[in-house]
């Protein structure tokens, strides 16, 4: 159904020093599409993540749900403790982005060189983040919603000692790592797609899934979701033509990686490609890199939203859909409901993101990483000719600076050789 020519890998070996010297003006957009599409999905999915079905949140918000911030309701707004203003706040996942992001640019060459002592700060601040001074790391923490496994891993990973910067690595069994396939290492590993083109960044991706969740589906994921935006970004810089196919075929790639583990958990699974189907997904049946490969058939066959991501939140003993919807509370689902959504409005960040929040699942999640996508893909200059008005997104200036800081740590690094 799509190409695979073009890897993350492959695009790594022939455009990594083709982009020296070609860096203009689309990495900044590039960039700031990706961070704030990212962060105005979340705000945006926030105050339809808990609504059951689609019919409860077209009750509340009128027959096309959630399209921008003038929709919201006077309970979805949230008072800044300490500005006084009134924000359409995010969650946990652009908390965590954040994060990650931070800890990633620190150091212009930080993502090749120093990649363990990133794991390592990333833990100390997961660990404070959700220590006893959370309130002074993050006054907003009552309304983020964290996921509890993050939570509950941050705990264990604060009772570790750590020496001589050595990633603290939880020891657990086969049924504690089974249910840490949530979907929130996921929603934070996007970022590193941003970092210098060179495979540290899978790296990365997978190393800050380990720190909270250690499921294949939750590493393969979180590798998928940076593959995407990096080969996005290497496309760019590297004078191709931008391909969609190119994009979701470096994703299944960076999945595939992690098949045969999954396997040892999913053990209802089998390898199918293209050739999953709907029930596959009830049943556990699908590997994260088929999941995708399922998705990017049913966008390309122009299934509609209602029959991929569904009409209502009922879920079976492993949290899958009893009817096999994409609700996007298990890693593999999150990411391939934003890949249906980006195959689906690769240029239109506006019509994604509506799509993604109305949804019945994990809306914030959705489209935290269809904003992720689209807004790198499309870029942030052409969003904002359609006269969205974004001026209330939680942290907007800080979030800017974020990825001016971002885009000139990358042009750093492009000019640094590879080891």
């Amino acid at each position: 159904m799509f190409s695979r020519k073009l890897s993350l890998l492959f695009l790594l070996n022939s455009l990594a020093f083709q982009a020296t010297g070609t860096l203009d003006c689309t990495l900044d957009d590039t960039i700031k599409g990706a961070i704030l599409g990212a962060a105005l999905g979340d705000a945006l999915g926030r105050v339809t993540e808990f609504i059951e079905t689609t019919e409860g949140i077209r009750a509340r918000y009128g027959k096309n749900g959630v399209r921008s911030f003038k929709d919201f309701k006077k309970d979805d707004w949230v008072t800044h403790p300490i500005s006084g203003k009134k924000i359409a706040a995010y969650t946990d996942d652009t908390v965590m982005a954040r994060i990650v992001l931070e800890e990633c640019i620190k150091t212009p060459v930080i993502a090749t060189l120093h990649k363990d002592d990133i794991i390592c700060s990333l833990a100390q601040r997961f660990i404070k983040l959700f220590g006893s001074d959370c309130y002074t790391h993050d006054p907003l923490f009552s309304v983020r919603a964290h996921g509890p496994t993050n939570m509950r891993s941050s705990d264990q990973l604060a009772e570790i000692e750590q020496s001589d910067g050595k990633i603290p690595h939880r020891t657990l069994t086969h049924q504690e790592i089974f249910i840490e396939g949530g979907c929130g290492s996921v929603m934070r590993a996007w970022p590193i797609g941003l970092l210098r083109p060179d495979v540290s960044i899978l790296y990365l991706a997978d190393e800050q899934s380990k720190l909270t969740h250690q499921h294949p589906m939750a590493r393969a994921a979180s590798c998928a979701i940076a593959a995407g935006i990096a080969n996005i970004l290497l496309q760019k810089q590297g004078g191709c033509t931008l391909s969609v196919e190119n994009v979701v075929g470096a994703m299944v790639r960076a999945a595939e990686a992690f098949d045969q583990q999954e396997l040892e958990f999913k053990t209802k699974a089998s390898k199918k490609g293209i050739k999953g189907k709907q029930e596959d997904i009830e049943y556990d049946r699908l590997l994260t890199s088929d999941m995708i490969s399922y998705a990017a058939r049913v966008a390309y066959d122009k299934e509609k939203p209602e029959k991929i991501l569904g009409t209502h939140n009922d879920k079976n003993e492993y949290h899958r859909s009893t009817e096999g919807f994409l609700l996007g509370w298990a890693a593999d689902e999150s990411v391939a409901a934003a890949v249906y959504i980006f195959l689906r409005h690769p240029d239109n960040l506006q019509a994604a993101l509506q799509e993604a929040v109305n949804t019945p699942g994990d809306s914030d999640s959705i489209a935290t990483l269809t904003g992720a996508l689209i807004g790198a893909y499309s870029g942030w200059k052409a969003f904002e000719k359609t006269g969205f008005d974004y001026a209330a997104l939680e942290s907007l200036t800080e979030l800017e600076n974020l990825a001016q800081s971002t885009a000139n740590t990358w042009r750093v690094q492009i000019c640094q050789p590879l080891d």
